[in-house]
């Protein structure tokens, strides 16, 4: 399996743009709320996730309690908070902004991933500070504050 972190982001950078423009598609013309969309959509990242699994011979049952407390994190913050994004899509003078949007949490992840490991060492990958990383995603950042307050 591919390893290279920057490869697979941006390989999976141009596999999500067709299904975020999928989401205006299908509100416009067959009137498919945008939660309604995501039900459908993630019912078939659960599919095609089993399926790009089977041949890897990956293991895909964990023990009980740690498939539990994957499934409450998936449930809490992966389906609340896009079926948030998916609902604001259509609304959304640009269809890109509430994803643009989104993509701010990198700069609260970043922080939040090397507070973490400093406070819980035990429990947290290493994470270093690094200014240049940061002021990167902080530019990112401005970018979208300035196309979002434009509207």
């Amino acid at each position: 399996m591919l390893k290279s972190w920057l490869f697979l982001s941006i390989a999976g950078t141009f596999l999500v743009v067709p299904g975020v423009l999928t989401i205006g598609f299908f509100a416009k013309n067959f009137h498919v709320s945008g939660r309604l969309f995501f039900l459908y959509y993630a019912l078939g990242m659960f599919v095609g996730a089993l399926v790009l699994l089977a041949p890897t011979n990956e293991k895909i049952f964990l023990p009980w309690q740690i498939g539990i407390a994957i499934l409450a994190a998936g449930m809490l913050f992966g389906a609340a908070g896009n079926m948030l994004v998916f609902h604001a899509v259509p609304f959304a003078p640009i269809q890109a902004l509430p994803i643009v949007i989104t993509q701010a949490a990198s700069i609260l992840v970043f922080a939040a991933s090397v507070g973490l490991y400093y406070i819980l060492p035990k429990y947290f990958p290493a994470t270093a500070f690094d200014l240049q990383y940061f002021l990167g995603t902080l530019l990112v950042i401005a970018g979208v504050a300035v196309v979002a307050l434009r509207r």
